[in-house]
């Protein structure tokens, strides 16, 4: 596995552009413009198109042609769909979930960071052990690393 391959958000691709969509229709080149602030800025435009059709295709997302505002071609306009609204629903609470997670996962990390002496802290991973690990524990957890 590479240097943070397995941090990538690209697992979450269609749930962004599923939240795009709900914030506003647009056309394909729009929502991939969109994406960067998600860490998508390299993303390929190939996949986003593809993310976008399957999204389609599956009934989450609608394209209507749409003319263009000047002398060009028309474009397709994506929407969320009523059924792409519950799927949005779903991701937000894997997401949530992954938040958790990752939130619990730093905080362990910095918890097990080796003292000078080349020793893990271990008093304070025995501390974590004892917090109950719901996420409004987590700026307590953090003081003890």
């Amino acid at each position: 596995m590479g240097d943070g391959e397995f941090c990538h958000p690209r697992g979450l691709l269609d749930a962004c552009l599923l939240l795009l969509m709900r914030e506003r229709p647009a056309h394909g080149y729009e929502l991939r413009s969109r994406l960067e602030r998600f860490g998508f800025g390299a993303q390929a435009p190939g996949s986003v198109y593809r993310a976008l059709h399957r999204l389609h295709e599956v009934g989450l997302a609608r394209g209507s042609w749409q003319p263009s505002d000047c002398t060009g071609p028309g474009r397709r306009v994506y929407a969320i769909t009523s059924e792409g609204e519950r799927s949005l629903k779903l991701a937000r609470a894997s997401v949530s979930d992954l938040v958790h997670t990752r939130d619990t996962f730093l905080v362990r990390c910095d918890c097990v960071e080796s003292d000078e002496g080349g020793s893990p802290v271990a008093g304070n991973v025995a501390r974590l052990e004892a917090v109950d690990w719901m996420p409004e524990h987590l700026p307590d957890a953090r003081r003890f690393s």
